[in-house]
């Protein structure tokens, strides 16, 4: 019998059409704060979260297309936590096993990841986090075959080269102020 992986659902990425006004209509209604905002290319990104424990719950992203069939639709991933490395590369080798297309292993600098689409085309994400804050958007491929030690420090090297980064805990602190949540274990902490 095969393990079961160790599995949570972790965030929500939206496509839109009216980026600004989703980012305001998700700030303003369910309270949550912008973490990070960015552009890749002609797409904007906007990382939002009501809890100091996630980076983002939700992404909201620029680019939905109205025309179908070729429409990516309004969900853009759903994304699954890992709780290791070993969880998330034993996760990527068992992909061969499904019939599953667009496999990519990157590195967020706050997450190491593999995406991929299922075979109805829905993008889907397994991650682990890391222990840095990088500002989001940010991809580099890395290779999963490779031992956690140098992934780790691969992934550390990055964080460092770019303006903003953080630790984690650093990171956390930062959330806590913006929710303006006194208790870390209360609602929202």
């Amino acid at each position: 019998m095969q393990k079961r992986p160790t599995i949570g659902l972790a965030h929500v990425g939206l496509w839109t059409f009216q980026f600004e006004m989703m980012v305001d209509f998700y700030v303003s209604l369910f309270g949550f704060v912008v973490s990070d905002r960015g552009r890749q290319g002609t797409r904007h990104y906007a990382f939002l979260t009501a809890s100091a424990a996630a980076h983002h719950q939700l992404v909201i992203v620029s680019g939905r297309i109205a025309t179908a069939p070729q429409a990516p639709g309004g969900l853009n991933q759903i994304s699954f936590r890992l709780p290791s490395l070993e969880e998330l590369r034993d996760f990527h080798f068992r992909l061969g096993n499904y019939r599953v297309s667009k496999v990519v292993t990157l590195t967020h600098g706050n997450a190491w990841s593999v995406y991929f689409h299922d075979p109805e085309d829905n993008r889907l994400e397994v991650f682990v986090d890391t222990p840095w804050h990088m500002p989001q958007p940010f991809a580099q491929k890395i290779d999963l075959s490779r031992p956690d030690e140098e992934i780790r420090s691969y992934t550390e090297s990055l964080c460092r080269e770019v303006p903003g980064s953080r630790s984690m805990n650093e990171w956390q602190q930062w959330a806590l102020t913006a929710l303006g949540i006194d208790d870390p274990e209360g609602p929202g902490g």
